[in-house]
């Protein structure tokens, strides 16, 4: 059962992580080329293929929208701690982001990426560059330029200064760092802020061999909001990426189909 982030059994089980061995943290397929490297025929979604790495994995697990909520908060931690989930997608200006960052910081050496996850729809540092997601897919009636690339690098700031690091990835609050005006927006920011070499890697919301999106609205309008043209361009940069993403589906037909889901 997930638990609020500051409870009690959290406090124990951090003590806990303290004395393991430190693990390393995964990522994703390396894509420096045009077209990235295929993967081999046993991987699935997402590899983990960088020097050193040691262990092939096939699938990374994420949770996102860190902070949103105290619930998802104690759900994720719990889930890193239970080696159930590879990856959390954290919201800096969400209401409940200052209070889960302690934890957050107790997590390193774990094997877990912790990313930032761009929201510039619901959760914004500046109210004033808050957008329904459809007008960034359709780009009308957004804020001028500056401000957005302000927000973004506010964003990235504001990770940073709670964590005291990097993001080890980048995603979207509902995949809206893939829309036009965006995506130029974030990969400018990528290469202005970190050198070659030792940038996030990048979700993308992409059909990839096996880890095929499901198909359906949400599969269709995730994929359509500008997955090619961000994957393009994170090529183009040398940064790396997921090879496909998994699991974009709503929430009807309750615990039968979820059951259906996972098999």
């Amino acid at each position: 059962m997930a638990v609020d982030g500051r409870g009690e059994r959290h406090k124990a089980a951090f003590a806990d992580t303290m004395t393991r061995e430190p693990q390393r943290s995964v990522g994703p397929d390396d894509a420096g080329a045009d077209t990235a490297p295929a993967l081999p025929p046993d991987a699935g979604a997402w590899s983990d293929t960088r020097p050193g790495a040691g262990v092939r994995r096939s699938l990374c697990v994420g949770v996102d929208d860190v902070g949103l909520h105290p619930g998802v908060n104690g759900a994720a931690v719990d889930l890193v701690l239970s080696g159930r989930v590879q990856a959390l997608a954290c919201c800096v200006a969400a209401p409940h982001w200052p209070e889960v960052v302690e934890h957050l910081q107790r997590l390193r050496g774990l094997a877990v990426d912790i990313g930032l996850q761009l929201d510039l729809t619901r959760c914004t540092l500046d109210a004033g560059v808050r957008r329904p997601l459809r007008r960034h897919l359709l780009s009308l009636g957004l804020p001028r330029l500056d401000l957005l690339r302000r927000e973004i690098a506010a964003q990235f700031d504001a990770f940073e200064g709670a964590l005291g690091q990097a993001p080890a990835f980048v995603a979207g609050f509902r995949e809206v760092h893939q829309t036009p005006r965006v995506r130029e927006l974030l990969l400018q920011e990528l290469e202005r802020r970190y050198p070659s070499g030792s940038r996030p890697w990048v979700r993308v919301a992409q059909r990839g061999g096996r880890g095929a999106l499901p198909q359906g609205l949400r599969a269709w309008a995730a994929e359509r909001s500008g997955a090619e043209a961000l994957a393009q361009g994170l090529n183009r940069l040398g940064v790396a990426r997921n090879r496909g993403l998994l699991g974009v589906y709503d929430f009807a037909g309750g615990t039968e189909r979820y059951r259906e889901l996972l098999g």
